[in-house]
C-alpha cells in the first residue's frame, strides 16, 4: 500500500545498487508471502461474521524490529520492517471496531494526504472505511508521525508473513531513531483506538507527537552537514550515519570518505585546531587585513565586566572553545546582564576560557567551502515568534 500522494522519482536501479546494505538486517520474508501481494485487500468480506462472540481487544504488537539502510528485498530506499502480530484483531477490519476510524481521522486529519494504493488524495480514508487491517493502519500512522515531525517519507506497504494474523509492516525512514519510535508509537495510537477507555492503552497525541518531533531535532543534521549529504545523494554517492552524532560515511571500501559535520578525512589538524580557538582565530583574521571585533579572554566575571568596559557596550561573551552557539550570550548591555550570562557561558568552556567581544549587528551567514568554491551558503536566524497581540502561545 503506497502511501504517497505527492509523487516523487523513484531512484535507478544504478543508485539502487551504490545504496549501502545492512546485511545483519536484510532477509527475504517467507516465500510464501510475495512482496507483491496486497493484504490490504481483504483475504475475507469485511461483513463476514465474526466468529465465536469475538470482541475488537488492543492486541496490536511488534514482535521484531529490523533496520534496511539500503536497497532491500522489500524498496529501493531505505526502510524499517516490523513483524507484527494483530491477535484479536485479525478478525477485525477497521470498519468493524466502533468508532476507531473517525476517531483517528480526528487527530491524524493530515491522513487525507495519504493515497494508498487507490492513487488519489483521500485513498486511505476510503479504506479505512471499506475495512483494512490493524497493521497497514500503522504502517501510515507511522509515515504520518514522520512526516508531523519534520522528516519527509512517503513510501510504506504491508504483506503477510504468511502466519497467521502476523504482518511484514514496511516504512521509509529518513533518521533511524525517528522512523523506530514513530512505528512505536503508531502501535500505540492504533491500541489506544481500539480500547479508548482502558488506562492500560491511554495515549496522548500532542505529548507523545512533542517528543518525537524533539528527538528529529535533536538528530538532524546541521545545514553544512545536510547540504554536504544532500549534494553526495545528487550524485548517487551512498552515504550512511555512523553515529548519533555527524559522523557520516560516504562511499563504500577503498574508496569511502568520512566526515564529521564540515570536517573531513583530509581536514588539517592544524586547522582545526585553529578554528577551534577563538582568539586566536580572530588574530590571524586580522592580521590579514579582514575586519574582525575587538575582544579579550577572561577567566573570572570580573575580568569578564572589566573587559566589558574597556571594550564598551553593547558586547558579547562566549565560550574560547565552544560551538554550536552554546553558552553565547549577546548585545550585553551593561554589567548586570554581563554577570547574568556569566554562569552559562562559563559551563559550556570546556577549558575555562571565555572571550568577551564587542557586538556587531547584521546578518549572520555560514558559509561552507569545499576545494576552494563556495558550496553552500545559509543564513542563521534566531528563533523568532511573530504573534498577533492576543493570542497567548
Amino acid at each position: 500500500a503506497d502511501p504517497a500522494s505527492r509523487k516523487r522519482p523513484r531512484k535507478t536501479a544504478a543508485q539502487a545498487a551504490d545504496t549501502v546494505p545492512d546485511v545483519e538486517a536484510v532477509a527475504a520474508p517467507d516465500a510464501a508471502t510475495p512482496p507483491d501481494a496486497d493484504p490490504a485487500t481483504p483475504r475475507r468480506r469485511a461483513s463476514d461474521a465474526i466468529p465465536g462472540g469475538l470482541r475488537p481487544e488492543p492486541t496490536l504488537r511488534i514482535l521484531e524490529t529490523r533496520v534496511l539502510r539500503g536497497a532491500n528485498y522489500w524498496a529501493r530506499e531505505p526502510v524499517i520492517r516490523q513483524v507484527v502480530d494483530l491477535g484479536v484483531l485479525e478478525e477485525f477490519p477497521s470498519n468493524r471496531i466502533p468508532g476507531f476510524v473517525d476517531a483517528l481521522v480526528e487527530l491524524l486529519p493530515t491522513l487525507e494526504e495519504h493515497a494508498c494504493s487507490l492513487g488519489r488524495r483521500g485513498g486511505l480514508i476510503t479504506r479505512l472505511r471499506d475495512g483494512t487491517w490493524a497493521g497497514h493502519v500503522a504502517e501510515h500512522i507511522a509515515l504520518e508521525f514522520q512526516n508531523l515531525a519534520g522528516t519527509d517519507v512517503r513510501h510504506g506497504k504491508t504483506r503477510g508473513t504468511g502466519e497467521h494474523g502476523r504482518y511484514n509492516v514496511i516504512f521509509e525512514y529518513r533518521e533511524e531513531q525517528v522512523g523506530i519510535e514513530a512505528g512505536r508509537k503508531a502501535v500505540g495510537l492504533v491500541n489506544h483506538l481500539v480500547a479508548p477507555h482502558d488506562p492500560a492503552f491511554d495515549f496522548d497525541l500532542m505529548a507523545e507527537l512533542e517528543s518525537l518531533i524533539l528527538m528529529a531535532e535533536r538528530l538532524a543534521f546541521g545545514p553544512s552537514t545536510q547540504a554536504l549529504i544532500d549534494e553526495a545523494a545528487g550524485r548517487d554517492i551512498p552515504y550512511m550515519r555512523l553515529d548519533r552524532y555527524s559522523l557520516v560515511q560516504f562511499g563504500q571500501g577503498v574508496h569511502q570518505q568520512r566526515i564529521r559535520a564540515t570536517m573531513t578525512s583530509r581536514t588539517s589538524g592544524i586547522a582545526v585546531d585553529i578554528a577551534s580557538d577563538k582568539k586566536l582565530t580572530n588574530r590571524l583574521l586580522d592580521s590579514a587585513g579582514l575586519p574582525v571585533p575587538r575582544s579579550e579572554v577572561v577567566d573570572t566575571e570580573d575580568e569578564a565586566v572589566a573587559a566589558a568596559r574597556r571594550l564598551g557596550y553593547p558586547c558579547v561573551i562566549k565560550p574560547l572553545d565552544g560551538n554550536h552557539g552554546r553558552g553565547v550570550a549577546l548585545d550585553l548591555r551593561d554589567e548586570a546582564a554581563v554577570r547574568a550570562a556569566w554562569p552559562e557561558t562559563l559551563r559550556q568552556s570546556r577549558g575555562g576560557d571565555v572571550i568577551v567581544e564587542s557586538y556587531i549587528t547584521g546578518r549572520d551567514y555560514r558559509c561552507l567551502v569545499i576545494g576552494g568554491k563556495l558550496a553552500a551558503v545559509a543564513e542563521r536566524v534566531p528563533a523568532i515568534v511573530t504573534a498577533d497581540g492576543e493570542k497567548t502561545i
